[in-house]
């Protein structure tokens, strides 16, 4: 398990490291939201890869087996509390960030529950009495009341409002605060989840612009709202900290080439991850001992076959051996005529000349066997 958790950790790190250097400051904002969500998933699949490896099975003593097995049971023995110790300060953090989440998530239901709700054509206006700087969550824009009443909100920070609810922005965020529960230890959870909510800010300044607002009044409007602090983390607020890189990418432009070039970056990128941070198991191949005599006992599908040089050159053999009255024979090569004739198929035999009748010795003439006088 551990391992796992540093390879993931590992995984994203990289895949955050390669955003932040290389795509963050282009604008090509749909395809790094969708980047950043993918970097998740591909982090946590990433060590469960498994890539085989076969190798040939070496000889094991005994003694080494008996060794292993006399370790293993004194390791089984001894009690180790330091997992028990981790496991128990990962389930108080689990615990921790449930409840700040939990308590979160409870203030602004209450917020909307509590306060006049204003139904707009894609969004909802939920009219506060504090003074707070407008934010959204879901379909539901956060806006102070009096300033509403008296049409003080700009209407570039309503559209910025806007987009975060029409992009439905908050989905990203609720999963970043359910990874920060189950991840809490990770740092590059959290600057994950700050990109994330960097990159919500370029989409809805993206749409924003789209509109044909003008862009220096717009950058100006922003800093007038801009907040540094917000009480829940679930909400998407105008936030200072972010404002310079706002700027900067708003006067960026990315050309087709540049993205496709980076897309295609994140190919070889997939590929070390995977070569650097999945599983390899070694599987021993059985070794089967070659053996000189092939045993009527073994399958036919385990032997050796003849191949059609053989067979030819069989029936050469035997077909002379057959048509000749005396013939001086040896040895070494009656044993091979044998071995062919015994892989040989029952077609390949149907087909061929019929293995000649020898006698016991092999060096021999059947004349003089027929006629022993002449020996």
């Amino acid at each position: 398990m551990e391992a796992y958790l540093l390879k993931s950790a590992a995984c994203l790190a990289l895949l955050l490291g390669f955003y932040k250097l290389a795509l963050e400051r282009e604008k090509m904002h749909v395809f790094k939201r969708f980047y950043l969500l993918v970097a998740v998933l591909i982090s946590a699949l990433i060590p469960f890869i498994t890539i085989t490896e076969y190798v040939d099975a070496a000889p094991v003593a005994g003694s080494q087996n008996v060794i292993y097995s006399q370790s293993s049971i004194a390791s089984e023995n001894s009690r180790n509390w330091f997992p028990f110790l981790l496991w128990t300060i990962y389930f108080i953090g689990v615990l921790f960030f449930s409840m700040v989440f939990l308590r979160n998530f409870s203030e602004i239901l209450q917020k909307i529950k509590r306060n006049p709700k204003i139904q707009k054509k894609r969004a909802i206006n939920v009219l506060l009495q504090e003074d707070l700087p407008p934010h959204t969550f879901w379909s539901y824009i956060f806006l102070n009341r009096k300033r509403y009443e008296k049409r003080q909100i700009p209407q570039e920070v309503y559209e910025h409002e806007k987009a975060h609810a029409v992009q439905k922005h908050s989905v990203d965020v609720l999963l970043m605060e359910l990874l920060q529960i189950v991840f809490w230890f990770y740092p590059v959870i959290y600057l994950l989840k700050k990109a994330v909510k960097l990159n919500h800010e370029f989409l809805a300044d993206s749409a924003v612009l789209k509109k044909g607002i003008d862009r220096a009044a717009y950058q100006r409007t922003l800093l007038s709202y801009s907040a540094n602090d917000l009480h829940s983390s679930l909400a998407n607020p105008i936030s200072y900290s972010s404002i310079k890189k706002r700027f900067k990418v708003m006067k960026t432009h990315t050309s087709k080439k540049a993205i496709y070039l980076r897309a295609f970056l994140i190919g070889p990128l997939l590929l070390g991850l995977i070569y650097g941070f999945s599983n390899t198991r070694t599987v021993e191949r059985p070794v089967t001992p070659q053996m000189e005599v092939i045993s009527p006992a073994i399958p036919m599908s385990l032997q050796e076959k003849a191949t059609r040089a053989m067979v030819k050159e069989y029936n050469a053999w035997a077909k002379k051996v057959n048509a000749c009255d005396e013939m001086r024979l040896e040895k070494k090569t009656v044993a091979r005529m044998r071995y062919i004739y015994s892989i040989m198929t029952p077609r390949q035999k149907r087909k061929s000349e019929n293995f000649p009748e020898l006698p016991k010795e092999i060096i021999v003439t059947r004349k003089a066997e027929r006629n022993p006088k002449n020996r």
